[in-house]
């Protein structure tokens, strides 16, 4: 019925990064209202077509509640994620986003009562490894070159405001992975994505409307940058359900985790942010976890 949800996880995960990298080299230094109005507002609006064509959706009041606990947790992380990836490079704060597979081992059990198995959950300890390689081999501040290679992440972790509201965030995305599942149970995942990012972005633009309207002018700056990053994450949002319909949240989420790795290597390429370094010792761990994900 649908694409591979492996295929389809990666293609979320590189969705991501291109959002995440649009972000950064045309957004920098934006407020949080004004990026959660491009990533959330921008696409909602890219969306509605669609909601109109499918439909509003019929379904039990649980999915409504489900949807009310979801919201302001997605708006939250949104508002984290997007501070971090523009107040601190991408190599110092995209690492952190590997603790949600982690957390959503637990939070998968005690949510949905899903079981990670032996093989699955060392493809999630290699992707988490190798992002931690990936943060360690790159020195926060000048001072950290005298910290000790593996205490670099926890360093950064205590010096870098980008990294705090990542780990914040990461912890977050594993409530709204697995509640987002449980409002998934409610209707169709290929309507459910559209439908979810739409009453988000949506939600997103009354908030600001009330907090922060002066955050509407930034869709006079740049348009076409704001359309990317609109159909990025549409793209992403949309793979992401497909993806998580189809196995346990804590295998797609790692997988989907690989975003880190592609967004440090766009970092490298357009931003100049970091060293060659352990990068490719870290890109196969993260990868040979991948692939033990892919064959449980």
């Amino acid at each position: 019925m649908f694409f591979d949800w492996f295929l389809l996880a990666l293609f979320s995960a590189m969705a991501l990064a291109s959002a995440d990298a649009f972000t950064k080299k045309w957004f920098s230094g934006l407020s949080g209202m004004d990026l959660l109005a491009i990533r959330f507002g921008a696409a909602a609006a890219l969306l509605f077509p669609c909601v109109l064509w499918q439909g509003w959706p019929q379904a039990a009041p649980a999915f409504w509640g489900w949807l009310a606990c979801l919201i302001p947790l997605e708006l939250a992380a949104m508002w984290l994620y997007s501070k971090a990836i523009t107040e601190s490079p991408l190599s110092h704060t995209l690492p952190y986003l590997a603790l949600t597979p982690l957390f959503t081992i637990v939070t998968g059990y005690l949510f949905l009562g899903e079981h990670v198995s032996m093989i699955a959950f060392l493809g999630i300890a290699l992707i988490c490894i190798g992002t931690f390689i990936l943060n360690a081999d790159q020195p926060s501040h000048e001072t950290s070159h005298r910290i000790n290679f593996w205490l670099r992440p926890f360093y950064a972790f205590v010096n870098e405001p980008g990294a705090r509201n990542m780990a914040l965030a990461a912890f977050i995305y594993s409530l709204t992975s697995v509640i987002s599942k449980q409002a998934m149970l409610y209707n169709r995942p290929e309507t459910f994505g559209v439908f979810y990012f739409f009453l988000i972005g949506t939600s997103a633009l009354l908030l600001i409307a009330v907090i922060s309207p002066k955050s509407f002018a930034v869709f006079k700056s740049k348009p076409l940058p704001i359309c990317l990053i609109a159909l990025a994450m549409s793209a992403m949002v949309i793979s992401h359900f497909l993806s998580l319909h189809q196995i346990e949240a804590a295998s797609m989420i790692a997988v989907k985790r690989t975003s880190i790795l592609f967004g440090i290597l766009i970092g490298a390429i357009f931003f100049q942010e970091r060293r060659v370094g352990w990068n490719l010792v870290a890109a196969a761990l993260m990868l040979l976890g991948a692939s033990f994900i892919r064959m449980d």
